[in-house]
């Protein structure tokens, strides 16, 4: 037998076997190709994949090691070959990718599709999931079944099935009732659902256009590497460092970045939106606390997870410590309803001493509607109950939205107030429309001021807030106009010359980048560059870029995130009275102190109160306005707006603007 026989021979047996001519057990490879064939301007690129990754020789690329590959392309284009999935893809410049012959958007790399289904195996079970991407179909879904963005909830019945496309990872999974749950058609356990880790993000430090260079150093409460495209300097476990002049660095990390300082003019960017240095993990220079710091005030009710002392509220409550639902350290609260008021007691081992004191906590929830408000009662060993209210923000409507730290502030206190330095019994309740479940965490004490606040804002920009500068001026008392930027110099609202006459007398001219939209019902990215221009406008007319008021008093988790990396302080649309003490700055509550056509000739009720217990309790009252004139809808007559400046002068209070409240 010839060797060129025998070759055939081979071939043939495995050919029968249905091999082909591949090695039996041989990866399937995919092949990628970056091109900058069409483009004057050069580029970097870096990119992942979940199996091996090598280079080709025709076309030829540039770095490959194991999983990662890295490169550069200038009127041409490089290859590899590579096995499983592409899980990361970045790169500077512009270029085109091709996968196994296809053009593909860069951006869609590393997010591939996959199915869940839900399938019901007993009576009535209640679900629902978020992913790190987004769920982008839900066919056949009908009912209480629903989907948005990255979240989705819905109910099965017995041999009921829900389905649902995905990108990205499962990253948190809850049921109540017996559920079985496929992933990509494999049966997995529910409970393992969201523990596959958490998922990269992109981090770039820019010197591009500055003639000084810049050093720089960061902190992620994950882990952080250099990335090659751009290419990073220095990385080690947690902590990162380097310098530029006149070029970029970039990197990637997991979860938040705790802390960014630099010397020399850089411009940073985070998950592709830029973002202001002196907002990112409260540093970058300034001088003032961190957002940790600030939300760290006080001290704990109790070791924050320990619930021990905890049971329900209600006979339709429930209430559980949930293991790795935590605002801080491992164990939050988890509170159940199947009726419309639900919530929590703690029943303390000896009486607390609440005297002199306020309370804050950490809130995260799922229900159909959102919450307006949550009480909290402190009851002592006679009986007698002290009433506190805490409003809820409009915007985070969901429990995979994350969580929220809340103020806590009294709200009727009568005759009958509880000997706040003998209290027995702390209860926390809210009401829903429907089902519902609340996360509790993190209850802090703070110390509460001897003299209360009150300051007056006024919000959008119509020229009817000219009068209320005015009539306040001639008191003797400076506000604070939050301001549309973007509307400044159209008719029917504030001039330049308005704002700046405001600010000579002292006034505040804050930010309120009110569009059509919510912040809320922006992506992320849409809010963050509403946020950046108005916060330019304002920086570039020397007005107070760090205070915003949020639009409809609504956010989500994306646009939170996005304010506190720019601003120092936020307020809320509506809520109740705060503590003087601020522990939560991204949701500072107001009152709506117009008169909304009740009682007219009279002081708003709301108003009034809230002027009063600052008094009494060392309270902030921040007085909400809109226009200034006939006393219908969200407007106040300019008489009443006047009994309300000269109450408040009365009162034993300091009038004050939203700048001297940042902390």
């Amino acid at each position: 037998m010839t060797r060129r026989s025998a070759v055939r021979g081979i071939t043939g047996i495995l050919a029968g076997l249905g091999v082909s001519g591949r090695a039996l057990g041989a990866p399937s490879w995919s092949r990628l190709v970056v091109s900058n064939r069409n483009y004057e301007a050069n580029a970097s690129y870096e990119f992942e994949v979940s199996g091996d990754v090598e280079t080709l020789d025709s076309p030829a690329g540039d770095d490959a090691d194991g999983s990662r590959a890295w490169g550069g392309v200038y009127g041409w284009k490089d290859g590899y070959r590579f096995t499983g999935e592409v899980v990361w893809f970045s790169h500077d410049g512009p270029v085109d990718v091709f996968l196994d012959g296809e053009a593909v958007d860069p951006a869609t790399l590393g997010t591939p599709s996959h199915r869940v289904e839900i399938r019901g195996t007993g009576s009535k079970s209640t679900y629902e999931f978020s992913v790190s991407g987004e769920v982008v179909d839900g066919g056949g879904l009908s009912g209480p079944d629903s989907y948005s963005g990255a979240s989705a909830s819905g109910v099965v019945w017995d041999g009921g099935r829900d389905g649902y496309t995905y990108t990205g990872e499962l990253t948190a999974f809850s049921n109540v009732g017996p559920v079985e749950v496929r992933v990509d058609g494999e049966t997995v356990d529910p409970s393992t659902l969201g523990s596959s880790g958490a998922s990269w993000r992109k981090l770039v430090v820019s010197n591009e256009g500055f003639e000084a260079n810049a050093s720089y150093e960061f902190e992620v409460s994950g882990d952080v590497a250099a990335l090659n495209a751009p290419a990073g300097d220095n990385a080690d476990g947690s902590r990162a460092w380097g310098g530029v002049y006149g070029w970029k660095d970039g990197y990637r990390f997991t979860g938040e970045v705790v802390s960014f300082s630099h010397d020399g003019p850089v411009r940073l960017f985070v998950d592709d939106t830029e973002t202001d240095p002196a907002r990112l993990g409260g540093d970058g220079g300034g001088s003032g606390p961190s957002l940790d710091e600030i939300r760290a005030r006080g001290t704990p009710l109790h070791d924050s997870d320990d619930w021990s002392g905890w049971s329900p509220l209600t006979d339709t409550s429930t209430v559980t410590p949930d293991s790795g639902v935590a605002y801080r350290g491992s164990t939050g609260l988890r509170i159940g309803v199947d009726a419309r008021r639900f919530g929590a007691r703690y029943d303390p081992p000896s009486p607390l001493d609440l005297s002199g004191k306020r309370l804050s906590l950490a809130l995260k929830w799922k229900a159909p509607k959102e919450f307006g408000k949550l009480s909290v009662g402190l009851v002592d060993s006679e009986g007698n109950r002290s009433a506190f209210l805490s409003r809820v923000p409009k915007g985070l409507r969901d429990a995979e939205q994350g969580w929220v730290r809340c103020p806590v502030a009294a709200d009727v206190m009568g005759e009958d107030e509880a000997a706040l330095d003998d209290v027995v019994s702390v209860r926390v309740s809210t009401w829903a429309i429907e089902d519902g479940e609340l996360w509790l965490d993190d209850i802090r004490v703070h110390e509460q001021s001897d003299r209360g606040k009150v300051a007056f804002t006024f919000d959008d920009s119509g020229a009817s807030r000219r009068r209320a500068v005015e009539l306040l001026n001639d008191r003797g008392i400076a506000g604070t106009l939050f301001t549309m930027s973007h509307l400044v110099g159209n008719r029917g609202v504030l001039s330049l010359s308005d704002l700046n006459d405001a600010k000579a007398a002292g006034w505040d001219v804050a930010s309120h980048p009110q569009h059509r939209d919510s912040l809320a019902e922006m992506s992320t990215a849409e809010a963050a560059a509403a946020m950046d221009a108005d916060r330019e406008w304002l920086r570039d007319h020397d007005f107070d870029p760090d205070v915003l008021a949020w639009p409809y008093g609504e956010f989500d988790t994306g646009a939170l995130r996005a304010a506190e990396e720019r601003y120092d302080l936020a307020f809320s649309v509506k809520g109740a009275p705060s503590a003087s003490e601020i522990s939560a700055p991204m949701n500072v509550g107001r009152i709506d102190a117009s008169t909304n056509g009740e009682h007219p000739g009279h002081i708003p009720t709301a108003a009034k109160r809230s002027i009063d217990r600052a008094e009494k309790y060392g309270e902030l009252a921040v007085l909400m306005y809109h226009d200034v004139g006939t006393g219908d809808g969200w407007s106040i007559p300019p008489d009443l707006l006047a009994a309300t400046a000269d109450y408040a002068l009365d009162a034993d209070v300091d009038i004050v603007t939203a700048t001297d409240l940042v902390p």
